[in-house]
């Protein structure tokens, strides 16, 4: 993130104030900001303790970072966390296992499943909880299974084989939901499923799977 300010901000520095760094210090320790803006907040400390000074447009966003911590801003934060809720716990939780593994809210995500009381800003849940692709990993995540266990299945018919489990082959469902959901997409329920004739079985995602035709 910072590289991508880093190349808008390549000009001389204009604020020099001694107190920009205690200024920058004091914002990152709120709690009313989210972690990219921390992230960026600590860019700028970087910069301005190398450069001895900060560009204007740096200036500016330092100025619009403190607006956003303001009093009203801390009440709105704590307002937030009063109302946050189990359901909005559990449903932050998924997604930052997600992301966990993706470019994207990785601090927020790390912050989340290694500190079990840590509550984002508001602003920040909604980005990482609230978007298009959170909401398919949510609904593949909780939805009910398409295939009960003790179902039988077959691969679609544009799926490649996997390992022992071929286009054709009859497989019964074990179990699902036994893993957290990887692809943010409508199927993405993980399913274990042993392929008749095989003892090894075979973990795959919803959409790749079929009932079964019956051969009788």
């Amino acid at each position: 993130m910072s590289n991508s300010w880093y190349s808008k901000f390549k000009v001389k520095p204009e604020h020099k104030q001694s107190g920009i760094s205690i200024r920058i210090n004091v914002l990152c320790a709120s709690e009313a900001i989210s972690e990219s803006t921390r992230a960026f907040l600590r860019s700028l400390l970087e910069h301005y303790e190398k450069k001895g000074g900060l560009t204007e447009r740096q200036y500016e966003a330092l100025c619009e970072a403190e607006e956003n911590a303001t009093p009203e801003a801390l009440l709105r934060h704590h307002e937030w966390v009063e109302s946050f809720s189990a359901e909005n716990k559990k449903l932050m939780q998924i997604c930052a296992r997600y992301y966990y593994e993706t470019q994207y809210f990785t601090a927020t995500a790390r912050r989340v499943l290694d500190d079990d009381n840590y509550i984002p800003p508001e602003n920040m849940y909604r980005s990482m909880c609230e978007n298009q692709h959170a909401k398919k990993l949510i609904e593949a995540t909780l939805g009910e299974p398409r295939f009960e266990n003790g179902s039988l299945v077959q691969l679609r018919a544009n799926v490649r084989p996997y390992k022992n489990f071929g286009k054709g082959d009859t497989a019964i469902v074990l179990r699902s939901g036994h893993m957290p959901v990887v692809s943010a997409v409508k199927g993405g329920k993980l399913y274990e499923v042993l392929p008749f004739g095989s003892s090894e079985s075979v973990t795959l995602e919803e959409r790749y799977l079929k009932k079964a035709v019956d051969k009788s």
